[in-house]
């Protein structure tokens, strides 16, 4: 903008108020050749300092601002196929490591802290057909223990775990062996689902499913000779 006596006009109105003038003060062709020199400098004046407006406000006129780009990041190319994702956070094959061993110490109360103490529950067990919460759960289990010793349960290399939100669940195969006091010894393998909920930091088994499978069916007896 360029301003005239306190008053601001866009250099288009000063050039065509220039190119105008001469309608508006008369002909420039009856106009005196003092005054068409005078209107002819007005004008190309006028003209320049349009152009030098135009151009000093190309240069000012803010570039559109692109996207910061995070220090390191190189562009995606196209086709690139999403990452995958990381790993859970927690180690839940270290926890269900920690569980198969508190239940090997036979002492409940140290299996206690990792189950949901709360009703409605299940749990499945060797024996009997199911628990309906963990306090019937852990009566069972200390009835179970009375007549043994010792009990080691050994996980196998197939256990995972699955983490979906704040629910998990995890699965493997072990092999148990058990002492009695007599001085008895039982050996079977075993499988094991566990599914856990996250209450604050903590994760919580609130089902367990502990059983055998059937034993494996006898071969078939060869055939006998016919007479």
């Amino acid at each position: 903008m360029t301003r005239l006596g306190g008053t601001s006009y866009s250099p288009a109105y000063l050039i065509i108020g220039v190119l105008t003038d001469a309608n508006t003060t008369g002909d420039v062709r009856s106009a005196a050749p003092e005054e068409v020199v005078m209107h002819m400098r007005r004008t190309t004046a006028v003209i320049l300092g349009f152009l030098l407006a135009l151009s000093i406000g190309a240069a000012q006129e803010p570039k559109a601002q692109q996207p910061a780009k995070a220090p390191g990041t190189a562009a995606k190319a196209p086709g690139t196929p999403a990452k995958a994702p990381s790993a859970p956070a927690t180690d839940f094959k270290a926890l269900m490591q920690k569980t198969l061993e508190a239940w090997s110490t036979m002492d409940v109360d140290k299996v206690a802290p990792l189950y949901d103490p709360a009703a409605g529950h299940v749990y499945y067990d060797i024996a009997p057909l199911k628990y309906a919460d963990w306090k019937a759960y852990a009566e069972g289990a200390k009835k179970l223990f009375a007549d043994y010793s010792a009990v080691k349960i050994t996980m196998n290399p197939d256990a995972k775990a699955v983490q979906r939100g704040n629910t998990a669940y995890g699965t493997a195969t072990s092999h148990v062996e058990m002492t009695k006091k007599d001085g008895g010894k039982e050996a079977f393998d075993a499988r094991w689902t566990v599914i856990w909920e996250k209450r604050g930091d903590d994760w919580t088994i609130v089902h367990d499913h502990f059983s055998t499978p059937l034993p494996e069916p006898a071969p078939p007896k060869p055939a006998g000779k016919k007479k």
